[in-house]
């Protein structure tokens, strides 16, 4: 299936418990048509951003073969789906597993986008999880796992009825994540929130490779598909031909919001790639390519320089890097906490978990690692 292939739509609507209309919008298309809505709503609720370019977060590859589900909590008294954000308390983002485009009743958040699944008012955002977990139940999803931005786990289910007859088991926790780098008003006040060790790498290697390599710093940089995936194949750090070209494709085609910058040689050779997306005043950065023939550059450190600057002098105030950084700066980057809520309708099976439990030494994904829980990890719902 294309990466930006339209995923058929589902629309059903019901109600659920405190009185709010539930209203569950599924596939691509269906949940684009409510961008307005949603980045409203976000702005509403203390998130601006977090729904801003949603054609982008639904192409990821990761996420092409799941099919994307808002459940919009809110509406008028006659039921209708909600016209604008005022008529809405709350929404949730999630993606439902499929097997031969057939949905699995499994719905997981974006593990790294916590900040974009439970859009609501801080305070309102553990009951808005469990409801719009009590509405997919309601309609015999097996497992549903939802994240949100709050530094305590609730301690119930914020009093919101599960809506069935049998008891569903649940869990939240809390989990860290790297967090952003702060971007000040200048480069030095900037830099100044970093430790000194880092400070000075950032100029030693800036002055090294303006001195012997006469390098340039391209925005948004014009190269062929071939010449970017060749540049991934000889960096540190290579990722598939597939995936790369995909990346270099979302930077054509999702222009708005794009993050696309280029360090490249006098003599014609790309140093380092840079690519994310920009919110407002917060920036993501999902991925880097360093090429690894030039170690005592530090090319990963120079394109840090280069990306200060650039946030700097557009005015950004916040910078992410999807799955974190194993740069130095991450010891000057301010933590994120999440919480994360899971409901299960049956015990996982031991023997299933195992069967799907990466080799020993590796990390399972957050999914099968919440299966794994031990039984008294688990409330009744």
């Amino acid at each position: 299936m294309s990466g930006f292939a339209p995923i058929q739509a589902l629309i059903e609507t019901s109600n659920v418990t405190m009185s709010l209309q539930t209203h569950i919008v599924a596939g691509r298309d269906s949940i684009l048509n409510l961008r307005p809505l949603l980045a409203e709503l976000s702005a509403r609720c203390g998130q601006a951003g977090a729904m801003d370019h949603l054609e982008y977060l639904l192409a990821r590859p990761g996420f092409v073969g799941k099919r994307p589900t808002l459940i919009l909590l809110g509406g008028s008294a006659e039921g209708r789906m909600p016209g604008s954000a005022d008529e809405v308390d709350g929404a949730v983002l999630l993606y439902e597993y499929q097997f031969q485009d057939v949905g699995c009743k499994v719905f997981v958040a974006d593990y790294h986008g916590g900040d974009r699944t439970v859009i609501a008012p801080l305070a309102l955002r553990p009951r808005i999880a469990f409801m719009a977990a009590a509405a997919l139940m309601k309609r015999h999803a097996l497992m549903v796992q939802l994240t949100y931005e709050d530094g305590v786990a609730p301690l119930d289910t914020a009093g919101v009825e599960s809506g069935a007859r049998r008891r569903f088991r649940w869990l939240a926790e809390t989990r860290d994540m790297t967090g952003y780098l702060p971007i000040e008003a200048t480069v030095d006040e900037t830099l100044a929130n970093l430790g000194k060790h880092t400070r000075r790498n950032l100029r030693q290697y800036r002055r090294r490779a303006e001195a012997n390599l006469g390098y340039l710093q391209i925005d948004h940089p014009e190269l062929t598909k071939n010449e970017f995936v060749e540049m991934n194949r000889i960096c540190a750090y290579p990722v598939s031909d597939e995936v790369a070209g995909w990346r270099y494709d979302a930077a054509k085609m999702f222009v708005e919001g794009s993050l696309f910058i280029g360090l490249k040689a006098a003599n014609g050779d790309w140093l380092s790639l840079i690519g994310g997306r920009t919110n407002g005043a917060s920036t993501v950065i999902e991925w880097q390519m360093n090429r690894a023939d030039l170690p005592s550059y530090s090319l990963s450190t120079l394109m840090r320089s280069h990306l200060i600057e650039h946030e700097v002098a557009r005015g950004g105030k916040r910078i992410y890097f999807v799955a974190g950084t194993s740069h130095s700066i991450r010891n000057s980057m301010v933590p994120d906490r999440f919480v994360d809520v899971s409901v299960l309708r049956y015990p996982a099976p031991a023997s299933l978990v195992r069967r799907f439990m990466p080799e020993a030494g590796e990390d399972p994904n957050f999914l099968m690692a919440t299966l794994a829980r031990e039984p008294e990890a688990w409330r009744l719902w």
